[in-house]
């Protein structure tokens, strides 16, 4: 399973802000699922850019680092964001994909789309200077070990990562639903809009409205 990170993915506050005004199982998960898209969870993302990037290997007869120049002089002239790297809270590693390498190394699944993926993340990390290491999250490594399996492209990919959010975003629903908080809110700490602004000191308000 993909672990929860509470309220740092879309999809728990969706499922728990629908429990608190709605308090149904069914709809609070259905919300949480319809979050699940290319910011959240993009194993998808990740598996097309692995199959692109190794059928153009294969087809132009490439080296694993030609082909992650490539890829990464692709990505960057776009201005597009390469799926399957960084995260915001796993800022050096992600233990969840550290953990998911290690299992398909031992199952002998770290194959010739691994080490491709892993030619472009350090192509990747080469490009933005500076020593900075931009960690393959865990959807880079579902995609890695999906496409060694070869079990049919992207969207087993995305099929696999939605079932395994369904576990932690279950509880959490269950957690709103028994200990209930009507109308739930964010902290404002986020906002950036109009900063407060006080009354004048002469106000007076208007009684009869």
């Amino acid at each position: 399973c993909i672990v929860d990170h509470q309220m740092v993915s879309a999809n728990i506050p969706a499922a728990r802000f629908t429990a608190s005004g709605n308090p149904q199982f069914i709809p609070a998960l259905a919300s949480g699922i319809l979050t699940i898209g290319a910011n959240t969870v993009s194993p998808a993302l990740s598996a097309e850019l692995i199959e692109d990037a190794y059928a153009l290997m294969k087809k132009e007869h490439l080296t694993f680092d030609a082909t992650a120049q490539r890829v990464v002089a692709d990505y960057r002239r776009r201005k597009k964001r390469i799926p399957g790297f960084g995260h915001p809270t796993h800022r050096e590693w992600d233990p969840r994909t550290v953990k998911l390498f290690k299992v398909a190394r031992e199952m002998g699944l770290l194959g010739e789309k691994t080490r491709l993926y892993f030619a472009i993340h350090k192509e990747f990390c080469k490009t933005i200077g500076k020593g900075k290491n931009i960690p393959i999250n865990i959807d880079g490594a579902m995609a890695c070990v999906e496409a060694e399996l070869n079990w049919g492209g992207p969207l087993i990919s995305l099929a696999i990562a939605t079932m395994s959010f369904l576990p932690g975003m279950m509880a959490q629903i269950i957690e709103e639903l028994e200990n209930p908080i009507p109308l739930r809110y964010i902290h404002d700490s986020d906002y950036v809009g109009v900063a407060p602004r006080a009354l004048p000191k002469d106000f007076k308000r208007d009684e009869s409205q």
